[in-house]
């Protein structure tokens, strides 16, 4: 999970996942946001691990290009930002947020990646783990559902030790 190329293909496709959410909810402005949520998490990524290093040692221009992409997609989220529930203008804003990541993410894995992953394969092992880990810390646990084992934990009914697993049986 830790190389860098594969990490960003997956949060590729949850970001995609939550862009077809709000498809299917197109004025949920919650579902809205939890998707902007997750788009801004990963232009941080892109802009503090990926876009330094294409610039120093791939494609300076192409980084520029990849960061003027996310400028557009940060306006989009800024309106999406300012809208109340219910307001019409959100299926709009959300389409052109589709149209405008999806092309981003098809320029990015067919032609960025491929060059990161063939110049910096040694660096995008670190890379991946620190990308993962900044994941974490901006969308925190709480997207994560708990274990099977946690959810089958049951309060203590009076013995003592705290929880008991499966009540006791």
């Amino acid at each position: 999970m830790a190389h860098l190329t594969k990490f960003l293909m997956q949060d590729h496709a949850r970001i995609f996942r939550a862009l077809d959410a709000c498809a299917k909810d197109p004025n949920s402005l919650p579902t809205a946001l939890a998707a902007c949520s997750e788009i801004e998490a990963h232009m941080t990524i892109e802009e503090e691990l990926v876009y330094p290093l294409l610039r120093d040692e791939i494609d300076g221009r192409e980084a520029d290009e990849s960061e003027a992409d996310h400028d557009r997609v940060r306006e989009l989220i800024a309106q999406i930002r300012d809208l109340e529930p219910g307001d019409p203008a959100l299926s709009t804003l959300m389409q052109q947020m589709q149209k405008e990541v999806g092309e981003h993410v098809d320029h990015e894995e067919s032609s960025v990646l491929p060059r990161i992953h063939e110049h910096l394969l040694a660096k995008e092992w670190d890379l991946g783990r620190i990308a993962f880990g900044m994941r974490q810390d901006l969308l925190g646990d709480s997207d994560r559902p708990k274990s099977l084992a946690a959810a089958r934990t049951v309060p203590n009914a009076g013995w003592t030790g705290g929880s008991v697993p499966n009540a006791g049986w």
